[in-house]
């Protein structure tokens, strides 16, 4: 029985040996592919790049054995360590690299890039890696927002209260009109996966605030108090444009919801 433990030992620590050299050169290609649809995002050759970058990380992403502490080593093209940073930072960070995050217990971790659409009208491409109660990873491709939401995930933040578990996912976007905004995406863990919970929402339906370019949201998080802050900018229904006018909003997060 011990030489059968032993054997196992033994064939875990090899693949894992094998694994990573292969699981770095992956991340060498899409590296390499990365620079290339930044180069060519408005060549008309652009499509077999972006397809090819598309197939290889997402081959990385969903490797068993990327999923472990060791992605707070990764180079580039990843980024992360994205949280108070302005606005415009966001965007050209989201551009130029792709955007790495991940809770305090090491367990999730978000992946995002800006498809590189041309434009001021964003949109993004986000995944979320978990690492289950047995050290499997889960990779999961994060459904788009609705038009003029979408957004790129640079935060997480962990909530426990009792039994109930939350992440926070605090994220970027840019769209027409001269605005950009943030959101918070909540998930609520279940024995089953996880849950986008609408009931934590003032409104119900979602977090994005909203406020023109030239001026930053600056949307906060104090963990101590979980209280979300921001300038919620005022709307002018006769231009269609938002002004820069704002009031300061606080909503703290008690009993499974903001307000």
């Amino acid at each position: 029985m011990r030489k059968l433990i032993l054997l196992f030992v033994f064939v875990g620590i090899a693949g894992s040996i094998i694994a990573q050299p292969y699981l770095y050169t992956l991340i060498n290609e899409v590296n390499e592919l990365h620079q290339q649809r930044r180069k060519m995002y408005s060549s008309e050759k652009k499509d077999s790049i972006f397809l090819a970058f598309d197939q290889k990380i997402q081959e990385l992403l969903y490797h068993p054995d990327f999923c472990g502490n060791w992605w707070n080593s990764l180079g580039q093209p990843f980024s992360k360590n994205a949280a108070d940073v302005k606005g415009e930072v966001l965007a050209y960070s989201l551009i130029n690299d792709v955007m790495i995050c991940s809770s305090d217990d090491d367990r999730m971790l978000l992946v995002s890039w800006d498809d590189l659409g041309g434009g001021s009208y964003r949109s993004y491409s986000n995944y979320m890696l978990y690492k289950n109660d047995f050290g499997v990873c889960q990779t999961i491709k994060l459904d788009s927002a609705k038009e003029g939401h979408e957004v790129g995930y640079y935060q997480i933040e962990r909530v426990q209260q009792k039994d109930r578990v939350w992440y926070f996912l605090f994220g970027y976007g840019t769209y027409g009109g001269g605005r950009h905004h943030r959101a918070v995406k909540i998930l609520e863990q279940s024995d089953t996966g996880f849950q986008e919970c609408l009931g934590c929402y003032p409104n119900g339906e979602d977090l994005v605030v909203f406020a023109p370019r030239l001026f930053e949201i600056d949307l906060q998080y104090d963990p101590v108090n979980r209280e979300i802050s921001y300038k919620q900018f005022a709307f002018d229904e006769e231009t269609g444009f938002y002004s820069g006018e704002y009031e300061h909003i606080a909503l703290k997060f008690s009993k499974g919801k903001f307000k």
